[in-house]
């Protein structure tokens, strides 16, 4: 097999190669490969089926084939990648592990190729064969990631103390009582926007109520830390089967301390078997909790899967219109992909019924529900705020919220703080220039908790 893999700023090739006897006699190496020079860049991954000490120093015999095959990496300096001695294969059988599987790679990859390593839980007996090579790709931290309050470990004394302090240092919201009640006049005119200091009034209470229940948050909860992804398809069978594995594995190798290898034959086939059972059961795991998570009817699945898929680190984007920084880069996108809307004429409400203007006002009892825990939401928009914090903060200071929310609500005014999204930028397929804006696409959804 062989493939070409292509990144923005690199390319190499792989090859995979089986060295069986064909109907005449003859493998594969000498067959197909060791008249064969490998392009630069080339990784070079292959059942050898060949025993030599360069790779299994141990290995009481050399195979017929070896040697050629030796003088064909010698001659293309190609580089070794296997630590000698390090199993890739075992069967019952046999009296300990061998090197059968091997890794290369041209010179030019030599200094890229980095923790080569097996892995012997693949439920075969060959052993996987894991390595890194590192590109020449600029990987940053991936912006989505933003930082999580881990309200599992919340003080909430400390919240609602740190929140009673910071709402009474705000200017805005001290001054909230000095706001009226609102007149059909005035959301007329804010609706026109003639009113620019009241719209002004009501944004700085947005962000006033925002910045003081995360300055709480900010003192009273822990940051969730970034980390592996949590295995969700995990479960107790699989515990009980890792805790037979290792037990099974102790045994045998006792077991052999003591005895020689024919005769711990008995232990080692309960090894492979625990060990085969539980590899099994992890695949089949995997594959149940990922069928079971796509066939859920959930609008939410997918925000899910994107969340379970998405790297830490991811690449760099090249520069846009000449732009290098990441903001920069975001208002070239912002100003492409999302052209101000088209000019309209300004509404005369000639024909609008005077009762229309009678919105009915906020009350305590809505107020109270929206922020309580029936509300069912666990993913932060931008501010990092959850719906449990927003609970806590409502509990804890429930007239300071009504009055906010009532001024923002009556009056119909959505501040822009709150209409923030996450967008995800994505190549479309085939452009020839990925410096332009408009050979990517946004996704995005609009975060809406603090909206009520």
């Amino acid at each position: 097999m062989a493939i070409t893999i292509k990144g923005s700023n690199f390319q190499f090739n792989l090859f995979n190669v089986y060295n069986q006897t064909n109907a005449e006699g003859e493998k594969t190496l000498p067959r197909a490969i060791l008249n064969t020079k490998l392009p630069p860049s080339s990784i070079l991954v292959l059942d050898s089926n060949e025993h030599h000490p360069l790779w299994d120093p141990l290995c009481p015999t050399t195979s017929q084939g070896a040697q050629p095959f030796i003088d064909w990496i010698e001659e293309q300096d190609l580089e070794l990648l296997n630590t000698p001695g390090v199993g890739t294969f075992f069967r019952p059988h046999l009296s300990r592990e061998t090197v059968l599987d091997l890794s290369l790679v041209t010179p030019d990859l030599a200094s890229k190729a980095t923790d080569w390593q097996t892995i012997p839980e693949t439920g075969s007996d060959h052993y996987g064969l894991l390595f890194s090579i590192q590109t020449n790709a600029d990987l940053v931290e991936n912006p989505t990631n933003q930082p999580r309050f881990n309200t599992a470990k919340a003080n909430w004394d400390t919240f609602n103390k740190e929140l009673e302090t910071a709402i009474q240092n705000s200017q805005t919201l001290q001054d909230m009582d000095q706001i009226s009640d609102p007149r059909k006049a005035d959301l007329m005119d804010l609706l026109l926007g003639n009113n620019t200091e009241l719209e002004q009034q009501l944004e700085e209470i947005g962000k006033a109520i925002t910045q003081a229940i995360q300055t709480a948050a900010n003192k009273a909860i822990p940051i969730t830390r970034l980390g592996p992804k949590p295995k969700a398809w995990w479960n107790k069978e699989l515990t009980k089967l890792r805790q037979d594995t290792s037990h099974y594995r102790r045994i045998f190798k006792e077991k052999l301390e003591t005895t020689a290898i024919h005769d711990a034959y008995p232990e080692k086939r309960d090894f492979l078997r625990a060990r085969n059972t539980y590899n099994k059961a992890i695949k089949d795991a995997k594959r149940k909790h990922w069928n079971e998570f796509l066939e859920k009817e959930d609008p939410q699945s997918i925000y899910k899967a994107m969340a379970y898929t998405k790297d830490n680190k991811v690449e760099r984007i090249p520069p846009i219109q000449g732009e290098t920084s990441f903001d920069k880069k975001c208002q070239a996108f912002r100003n492409t992909l999302f052209p101000p809307p088209p000019i309209t004429e300004a509404p005369t409400f000639t024909n609008y019924q005077e009762k229309r203007w009678d919105w009915p006002a906020l009350s305590t009892t809505e107020l109270e529900r929206a922020c309580s825990s029936q509300v069912k939401s666990s993913t932060p928009g931008p501010d990092a705020i959850t719906q449990d914090i927003i609970t806590a903060a409502y509990k804890a200071q429930p007239q300071t919220m009504f009055r906010a929310f009532s001024l923002l609500f009556n009056y119909g005014y959505h501040p822009k703080c709150w209409k923030q999204a996450t967008g995800a930028v994505l190549k479309k397929a085939s452009k020839p220039d990925y410096s332009i804006p408009k050979a990517y696409r946004v996704m995005s959804d609009i975060h809406s908790h603090l909206e009520y």
